[in-house]
C-alpha cells in the first residue's frame, strides 16, 4: 500500500459496517475509484469524486481499500 494512504483494515467480522468518506478538494479526477467500485463512487460534472453511498457491509472493504490506495490525491478515507 502506498505511503500516506489513509486506510484502516481492522475489520472485525463480516457483519461489521465499513464507512467511506471523500474529500473532493483533494480529488484530481483520475477516476480510479469509480472503476474500482462504481456502486459506491461516482464523479461530479466537474470530474471530482462523489459518493453514491457511504455506509457499506464489510464485504466492500477490499474494493474500498483498493480505491483508497489507488487514489493519487488521497481523497478517500475508509474506516
Amino acid at each position: 500500500m502506498r505511503e500516506g494512504c489513509r486506510v484502516s483494515s481492522d475489520f472485525r467480522s463480516p457483519g461489521d459496517r465499513v464507512h467511506v468518506s471523500v474529500d473532493p478538494s483533494r480529488c484530481v479526477g483520475a477516476g480510479h475509484c469509480v472503476r474500482t467500485d462504481p456502486t459506491v463512487f461516482d464523479q461530479s460534472t466537474q470530474g471530482t469524486v462523489r459518493l453514491r453511498r457511504d455506509d457499506l457491509p464489510a464485504d466492500h472493504a477490499e474494493a474500498l481499500t483498493e480505491a483508497a490506495a489507488l487514489c493519487p490525491g488521497r481523497a478517500i478515507t475508509v474506516r
